[in-house]
């Protein structure tokens, strides 16, 4: 942006300027949103979001839910009435160019949002950009074991697998859920691998299969939500008792040589539980004898399982049809029947 595109007048309103430390400035304040168009943006900043993204954001900052941003002011010039303050020298975004842009479009929709903000006076471009690489290097992104542990008193649901995980003597894995930040050495798996394996599970009764954490939240409570009472938890009781019985988890002292304690070979296990409907009746996880016991010899210390369950990309397909070929394999009869081959013959039916 050239010095003549530069925008100036940013108002502020209850705001409060104050020192820290000999040379350096700061005002504190909310921003009049008839300004908002005043706030610069350096080449140094990402792009902004697209609209579908930006409406998420819109959503804390209608709520005043999200943190102030921060800007740098190059210059010290501006005019106080009162509490307000009317600023001369340009202000650049440093930190929150999203929750700004999505102030825009909320105000485009005819709405009147409230973002704080946070101003350093006599501030620089290169000041600013050392600010920005750090604001978005050096922070710790926030686990979404965390996010999901705090969203268990709006989602019932996701309350009840959380009380299952931590308090339920029944469950294997009781104790061994990180709903934490990072795991310690008594974790077997995080509580965002338990989330999608019980999701996946369940997946034909509703969905649960999202990979961003909210929407997976979300998933398992509407589905949750329509299941008969209890049974959604019991279907997840049930899935991780087989993997007691098979392969004797809550004995497991070293998660990353437990191959049936992996996220990758969880999910694919509940994938092939949910597409067959040799596993259910109506809504509720049954496992036969039988199906118990084939599963139970399904080779997890296999150096190609192993490999298999720890990989990325088609390794989780391979996996899933070593499952299905193994679970099948000396049966003529009661092999294994997908959903959609249940519904072709109750149609020709």
């Amino acid at each position: 942006m050239t010095k003549e595109q530069e925008h100036t007048g940013l108002k502020l309103r209850n705001a409060q300027a104050y020192d820290v430390g000999p040379k350096a400035r700061f005002i504190h304040g909310v921003i009049d949103m008839e300004t908002v168009e005043a706030v610069n943006v350096g080449e140094y900043q990402r792009e902004v979001l697209p609209t579908t993204k930006l409406e998420n954001v819109a959503v804390g900052v209608r709520e005043c839910s999200v943190p102030y941003i921060v800007c740098g002011m190059r210059g010290s010039r501006f005019r106080q009435n009162g509490t307000n303050l009317t600023l001369n020298d340009p202000v650049w975004v440093i930190d929150g160019l999203q929750r700004w842009s999505a102030c825009k479009l909320l105000i485009a929709q005819g709405e009147k949002p409230h973002l704080g903000v946070t101003i350093r006076l006599d501030s620089t471009e290169t000041q600013e950009l050392k600010q920005f690489i750090a604001l978005n290097t050096r922070a710790t992104k926030l686990s979404p074991n965390i996010i999901l542990r705090n969203l268990r008193s709006e989602r019932p649901i996701l309350g009840a697998i959380y009380r299952m995980s931590e308090e339920d003597a029944a469950f294997p894995l009781r104790g061994r859920i990180c709903w934490q930040q990072r795991q310690n050495s008594d974790h077997l798996l995080s509580a965002f691998s338990l989330a999608k394996v019980v999701g996946t599970l369940q997946a034909h009764l509703g969905s649960g299969r999202s990979s961003a954490v909210i929407g997976l939240a979300d998933s398992i409570q509407a589905t949750g939500a329509d299941c008969p009472k209890g049974v959604y938890i019991q279907n997840a009781m049930t899935f991780f008792s087989l993997i007691e019985e098979c392969w004797h988890v809550s004995k497991v002292v070293y998660s990353e040589r437990s191959t049936a304690t992996k996220q990758q070979f969880l999910v694919s296990l509940a994938t092939i539980l949910d597409r067959h409907v040799n596993f259910w009746d109506g809504a509720r996880l049954i496992i036969p004898a039988n199906l118990r016991r084939k599963i139970a010899g399904f080779p997890v210390t296999d150096p190609n399982v192993q490999n298999l369950a720890s990989a990325g990309g088609a390794a989780k397909f391979m996996l899933e049809n070593l499952l299905v070929t193994h679970i099948n394999s000396g049966k003529r009869q009661h092999r294994l029947v997908q959903r959609s081959e249940m519904e072709k013959e109750s149609g020709a039916a």
